[in-house]
């Protein structure tokens, strides 16, 4: 009968004997399924090379000097990586239930007794070898099951067009930021920004060249803010909200001004043309810890949205600051 072994991949298995003729023997057995056969002639032996390596499967011998086999599976028990290796022992001890008993008491799926049967041999080894790459598969698809739901995450949270994340997190977001700050009282600031006349960008070079220009701006935003530690929100049209943790007042004041001469510092080429805007920035702080998270937000996004007003109104291009205590 021939035994043919699926998938590209050699899969691990390990044969320990003191013999080097029974090794070699085995060895031949099963040359032809496609395996990494590795050989050990000790448990000591063989416990090192577990630790080096994964294995579908422990042929391993009884009688051995030193450790023995039933000693060898116990310690592969005990030992995290090797626990659920399935051992079959190899063995020529009597064929007694004491002793078949003990085998599988320290660990053994199976038995094989010698002189070794080559018939049953290779299609006990089939068959674990066979589960071995049904479990790496299972493994394979798990991870490409997460790696699917991560992505579907991502497109619900973040915006399309420009990639940073969507208003819909901001609400989700934000309040946890406040209680995190309200929990550990540290500061934290937060910044809505508006490109100012972006209408004009649309109506005068398209809305192509208006996509280009949102783009580069959030380019601009995550260039100029902290990786990993701020956040940064598209709220609607050429409206965006920066989340600052840990951040104060004149922290953040610091930042929407170094945003701002980096926006109009910038020129865009679209086209043979550069295209150059300018942005207006309204920021609020959180100036209180006894107040609800919920609460808080509709706050912080109410003070900061007032700074923006008024900063178009004054001109555009330009930081203003909102007090929490105007609207308490």
């Amino acid at each position: 009968m021939t035994y043919r072994m699926e998938d590209t991949d050699p899969i691990s298995v390990l044969i320990v004997d003191d013999r080097k003729e029974n090794l070699l023997a085995m060895e031949g057995c099963l040359e032809d399924f496609d395996l990494n056969l590795v050989k050990a002639m000790s448990g000591d032996e063989a416990l090192e090379k577990m630790l080096e390596e994964d294995f579908a499967l422990v042929l391993l011998d009884v009688q051995m000097p030193g450790i023995d086999g039933f000693e060898t599976a116990s310690l592969m028990r005990g030992i995290e990586r090797t626990k659920k290796v399935p051992i079959i022992f190899v063995t020529a001890i009597s064929k007694e239930n004491k002793h078949i008993f003990k085998g599988y008491e320290t660990g053994a799926v199976d038995y094989l007794f010698k002189p070794i049967d080559t018939h049953m041999l290779r299609s006990k080894v089939a068959v674990f070898v066979q589960l071995h790459r049904q479990k790496n598969e299972l493994k394979k698809t798990i991870a490409e099951l997460h790696h699917a739901n991560e992505k579907i995450k991502q497109l619900s949270i973040r915006d399309a067009l420009t990639g940073c994340f969507n208003r819909g997190y901001l609400n989700e977001q934000l309040p946890k930021e406040i209680k995190h700050s309200i929990r550990y009282k540290t500061v934290m600031s937060l910044v809505m920004t508006d490109i100012d006349h972006f209408k004009m960008v649309n109506d005068t070079h398209g809305h192509q060249c208006g996509d280009t220009v949102l783009r580069t701006f959030v380019d601009i935003l995550h260039t100029r803010t902290r990786k990993d530690v701020d956040w940064i929100f598209r709220y609607g049209g050429e409206e965006f909200v920066l989340v600052l943790p840990a951040t104060d007042l004149a922290g953040a004041a610091m930042t929407a001004e170094k945003l701002r001469k980096s926006i109009e510092e910038t020129s865009i080429p679209y086209k043979g043309q550069d295209i150059t805007i300018r942005a207006s920035f309204g920021i609020s702080t959180l100036e209180t810890f006894k107040v609800e998270p919920e609460q808080a937000a509709k706050k912080l996004l109410f003070i900061a949205d007032k700074g923006l007003y008024a900063a178009k109104n004054q001109g555009r291009n330009r930081v203003v600051t909102g007090q929490w205590e105007d609207i308490l």
